[in-house]
């Protein structure tokens, strides 16, 4: 959709307009950028929600992702007007993660140019090596990025234990299975990693796990096609090699299935109730592949199958799962954030749509 097009560049100028500030301790705090920043985080409030009214029209995951940028940029500007600087600083990178997170998604798509400029001048910044491939990867640098994880993932000094938080690894395998299929070659480098260093048991465990389902998912064609069938037959046999509740050992498996989903949702030869529950086993796929759920994109993915079909069976186990991981989160912040936050809010309004009694 063109405006839609238009509107998320304007948002990528206002992202490149702050991150040299925000980035910068002295420079976000000098009163010389106070205008700046106000301006570009106004802009960035301003075009989500033209993002937002226009994106819910064509794709209802367009709605929550603009929902949350919107709100990200009015928590920036709330902490910035406020002095709290790291806080505001802190929302901007979530900002741009968010953004580059989304467009890591697109098989086969190539990079656009006024994107992949952003991108030049965030690497030109301070970046960590893990963020500069993930930028890399987002700009659909492809080739860049993978000689980059290659390298991360060959340092001695790799931090295991943060495998289940925002890993290099994770993105790797994101990038070899879900936006470029290359599963010799991701098999290759698991064994590489498996035979070069000392890992921890449960990591040990998963590499073989994943080398044999790239190796079955190769030699199985019903785990290739693109078709609902084929995303849960992926799913299905996730579940029969992982043995417990968020076993990573499900991980190739559930990739797979989200790049047949992705695949799938880019084509308009799905009824309402079909492209309903490509959504919802989306949204279940990514809540085990995402770094967290709430940065993820699982609660637009479960947001957009309660909206394609209200009154459908994918809708209700979307509502569900969704509810569960608003209450959970809660409690596991505080019990106030039932009635306050805007997930809480959302959820009001979803029930209003499918009509879901208390």
């Amino acid at each position: 959709v063109p405006q839609i097009k238009q509107d998320m560049q304007e948002i990528y100028q206002a992202v490149e307009q702050l991150n040299p500030v925000m980035a910068n301790p002295q420079e976000v705090r000098d009163p010389k950028n106070h205008k700046v920043v106000l301006s570009s985080l106004s802009k960035i409030e301003q075009k989500a929600d033209s993002v937002e009214s226009h994106g819910g029209k064509t794709d209802h995951r367009f709605v929550l992702g603009a929902h949350m940028l919107r709100t990200m940029a009015e928590q920036s500007k709330e902490h910035y007007q406020a002095k709290r600087f790291d806080a505001a600083s802190s929302q901007v990178r979530k900002m741009a993660h968010t953004c580059f997170d989304c467009h890591s998604r697109t098989p086969g798509a190539k990079a656009d140019d006024s994107f992949a400029k952003l991108s030049e001048k965030l690497l030109a910044s301070e970046v960590t090596t893990t963020e500069r491939a993930r930028l890399l990867m987002a700009t659909r640098q492809f080739e860049k990025a993978d000689k980059l994880y290659q390298k991360i993932l060959s340092e001695q000094n790799f931090k295991w234990y943060e495998f289940s938080h925002n890993s290099p690894l994770l993105d790797y395998m994101i990038l070899k299975i879900r936006v470029v299929p290359d599963f010799p070659g991701l098999n290759k480098q698991l064994a590489i990693i498996a035979q070069s260093m000392e890992l921890p048991l449960y990591l040990s465990e998963y590499l073989k796990a994943w080398q044999k389902s790239l190796v079955r998912i190769q030699k199985d064609k019903s785990l290739q096609e693109i078709s609902l069938a084929a995303a849960k037959a992926n799913l299905q046999a996730g579940n029969e090699v992982g043995s417990y509740h968020l076993d990573r050992t499900v991980l190739v498996h559930y990739l797979q299935a989200s790049r047949i989903l992705g695949q799938l949702l880019a084509t308009k030869k799905l009824t309402a109730g079909e492209r309903s529950e490509a959504y919802y086993l989306m949204g279940v796929s990514e809540v085990m592949t995402g770094r967290r759920f709430w940065l993820s994109q699982a609660a637009s993915y479960l947001e957009a199958a309660i909206r394609t079909s209200p009154q459908s069976e994918s809708a209700r186990k979307a509502y569900r799962m969704l509810e569960e991981h608003i209450i959970i989160y809660a409690f596991s912040v505080q019990p106030e954030f039932l009635k306050t936050s805007q997930f809480a809010k959302k959820l009001q309004e979803l029930k209003k749509t499918m009509a879901v009694k208390s």
